[in-house]
């Protein structure tokens, strides 16, 4: 059986478009519970008297999850197989949400932040192993048009998040006026998205989905340890750049948009522009999957990054509606590099695929280190020249698509 056979059943007679629907509801769902997170920044500083770097430890608890458990996720789904590793993963992303009803009623930081570990390390098994499974459900040439198109309905649901958590919890804790009140209004819509994701996971695992074994491959291109080589490290890298560089800007969009030198507006107005962002890698997606089906990854990958690099400059040093709409405008370019960055990485890795996906979403810690980071240059020296820390994520990014990306023989 060839490497690109790595579904056991024949492919002439397997329908993958199920299984593909599947897949691009489980990206939905970690796009919708990511953002809310992101939303929750204010909500966390008014509550218990934060500064943006304490802030940020929501982001760190949730995103050090995909760096801590990403190596027994792997080992999870090799032992138990993707179906059922994405049932679990599905599980305790519910278990982490309905963990908020209880953190509200304590008015408890540290319970927030173990609920979002929770949730991280069941977004973290749904990564693993979702991923790996839309490149195999097909050509292998068209693998990185299947993620993006995956990646469009991630970033649908981050782009009616911001309305969601803006209506029901922004708002809310708005008129609070105690603590109490303000710790109540998160606690309904997470236990909401918990029954969502609950009933998710059993229907899940009702469905007879394709058995996925990428290690079965008999073509093996390479052997030995994935770490060895050079364009998955770098590759690694890469994933860590893009996702702190998306997270951090998503972050910190509410209070760039509050300053009084961009458009001076309350956390619940700001939270439109965020979801305009996201607005823009959700359309940025589904262009991307059209492009990519022509265009080489490394062309697209480096052209987005120098297009991200000078859009976020611009939010730098430029003022009023010029500069919010640049840096909303940077979701458009954002938006294709998870797309291009994944099978750039683990290209190549024949048996070892499973493996190296795994060290790919390790990457994804990024999520917790740039914005803390960019938090605490922003307590230093002020939110809008923080947005420096995003443009040196894009320039990295830029060196892997030119140069990281190229598959050097050991």
């Amino acid at each position: 059986m060839g490497s690109e056979n790595i579904i056991t059943e024949k492919k002439q007679k397997v329908d993958y478009r199920g299984p593909l629907a599947i897949m691009t509801s489980l990206f939905f769902v970690w796009g919708l519970v990511t953002v809310m997170n992101n939303l929750m920044m204010p909500y966390m500083k008014g509550v218990f008297d934060l500064n943006n770097t304490e802030a940020n430890l929501v982001n760190f608890a949730f995103f050090l999850a995909y760096f801590v458990m990403a190596t027994p996720a792997s080992m999870l789904l090799n032992k138990t197989g993707y179906h059922k590793g994405i049932v679990v993963g599905l599980c305790l992303l519910a278990f982490g949400l309905l963990g908020f009803y209880p953190a509200g009623l304590w008015i408890s930081f540290p319970a927030f932040l173990f609920s979002l570990f929770v949730m991280g390390t069941g977004v973290t098994i749904l990564q693993v192993a979702c991923n790996p499974y839309i490149s195999a459900l097909g050509d292998p040439e068209t693998a990185s048009v299947r993620v993006n198109l995956a990646g469009g309905f991630n970033s649908l649901a981050t782009t009616i998040g911001p309305i969601f958590i803006s209506f029901l919890v922004l708002s809310a804790a708005e008129k609070a006026t105690t603590v109490a009140e303000k710790a109540a209004a998160v606690q309904l819509p997470y236990v909401g998205v918990a029954i969502f994701v609950f009933a998710l996971a059993f229907i899940v695992n009702k469905l007879n989905l394709p058995k996925l074994d990428i290690e079965t491959s008999s073509e093996e291109k390479v052997a030995g340890n994935p770490w060895a080589y050079r364009h998955l490290v770098l590759g690694v890298l890469a994933i860590f750049c893009y996702v702190g560089a998306e997270v951090s800007i998503g972050t910190f969009m509410i209070d760039y948009i509050g300053l009084n030198d961009i458009l001076a507006l309350e956390a619940s107005d700001a939270a439109f522009y965020v979801s305009l962002y996201w607005g823009c890698l959700m359309v940025g997606r589904f262009i991307g999957s059209a492009i990519l089906s022509k265009i080489s990854n490394e062309v697209v990958l480096s052209t987005a990054a120098v297009m991200g690099a000078i859009l976020t400059g611009f939010a730098i040093v430029g003022t009023g509606s010029v500069a919010a709409w640049s840096l909303v405008g940077v979701g458009l370019f954002a938006s294709v590099m998870w797309g291009c960055i994944f099978p750039l990485g683990i290209r190549d890795m024949g048996k070892l695929t499973g493996k190296a996906s795994g060290a790919m979403i390790m990457g994804v810690l990024g999520g917790a280190i740039i914005p803390l980071i960019q938090g605490y240059l922003a307590d230093v020296s002020g939110i809008q020249f923080s947005f420096i820390v995003p443009v040196v994520c894009f320039a990295y990014i830029f060196s892997y698509a030119v140069w990281g990306s190229k598959v050097l023989n050991k």
